[in-house]
């Protein structure tokens, strides 16, 4: 079940300001139980990042 949630993970956004940016998926992985999704962000503004969400293949949030 992990493998599948992991394949449909699609995009990482990330929320500062008051707008959510999209984040850039640099790895996706299995590790035990986890699923580890490293993103880096795709702006070079100074922001604080207040929440960050995972959107599936669907464009649904799966997780935030």
């Amino acid at each position: 079940m992990r493998e599948e949630w992991l394949r449909r993970i699609d995009k990482i956004q990330y929320y500062a300001g008051g707008v959510w940016y999209d984040a850039t998926i640099t790895d996706k992985s299995i590790s035990g139980n986890s699923l580890r999704v490293t993103c880096q962000t795709t702006d070079s503004a100074d922001l604080t990042i207040t929440q960050v969400r995972l959107l599936d293949i669907a464009g649904e949030v799966a997780g935030q």
